[in-house]
């Protein structure tokens, strides 16, 4: 169970509510069943259930028209994939299936579609590695009635030296949004960096940089966003 809460800007410049639409609680309940057929290689049947529970309703179209109802919703999963190990220098799991989103409010429209889940790591040498990954399936938003979010993106992981090592990541994520006035689509390219260095055996420093640009046919939802980061890890 997840149980968000928004404690600033609860209302908008009208005294309606803003970020308290968007509190809602999270029950998920799930099961997988893996199936071994080779002695690195797995098969898998996967069952996921989500339960969205909002506090607040939101204004959403409905018939052209913006009307004030719940986003409470479920969604369903069900994927079929495989999970391999250490061929060719790669381990990875993939899953594809379908999904669901039912609403509880009955003037909002149900939808379903295909959904995926992949995560790929490529060792071509002991020091160095890359991740790659892909999704695709439903997420929440009080833009419209939610969105279908497709990922893709990679990390690539290098070690320098015993003590000084390097993440580079990119990150893409398309968002369109259900039943939203007027029609959108938002696109968010992230790329970040980051370089850590083992000052002792229990204490680890680094500096990063992430920036973000997000686009939309939306001009209101795009911005570009840039974090400078200096941090400091111990452990006793």
């Amino acid at each position: 169970m997840i149980n968000k809460r928004y404690d600033n800007f609860q209302t908008d410049n009208f005294g309606n509510p803003d970020n308290t639409k968007r509190d809602r609680d999270d029950a998920k309940l799930g099961a997988t069943f893996y199936w071994r057929i080779m002695p690195k290689t797995q098969l898998l049947f996967q069952a996921v259930q989500t339960k969205y529970d909002y506090k607040q309703g939101s204004f959403i179209g409905v018939g052209g028209v913006a009307n004030w109802t719940t986003l409470d919703s479920t969604d369903r999963k069900y994927l079929v994939g495989v999970t391999w190990e250490a061929a060719a220098k790669t381990t990875g799991i993939f899953k594809i299936g379908s999904m669901k989103k039912d609403f509880s409010e009955s003037a909002l429209r149900d939808y379903s579609g295909t959904s995926w889940e992949g995560t790929v790591k490529w060792s071509p040498l002991t020091y160095s590695n890359f991740d790659f990954f892909t999704g695709r399936g439903p997420g929440e938003s009080t833009i419209g009635t939610s969105s279908i979010d497709r990922r893709y993106g990679v990390a690539w992981n290098h070690a320098w030296s015993s003590r000084l090592s390097s993440v580079a990541s990119y990150n893409n994520t398309k968002a369109e949004y259900q039943d939203s006035t007027p029609t959108q689509t938002d696109t968010t390219d992230a790329v970040g960096l980051k370089l850590n260095y083992q000052w002792t055996r229990n204490v680890k420093i680094g500096v990063g940089y992430d920036r973000t640009d997000k686009t939309s046919n939306v001009a209101t939802s795009e911005y570009k966003r840039n974090i400078y980061s200096i941090f400091l890890n111990a452990a006793i």
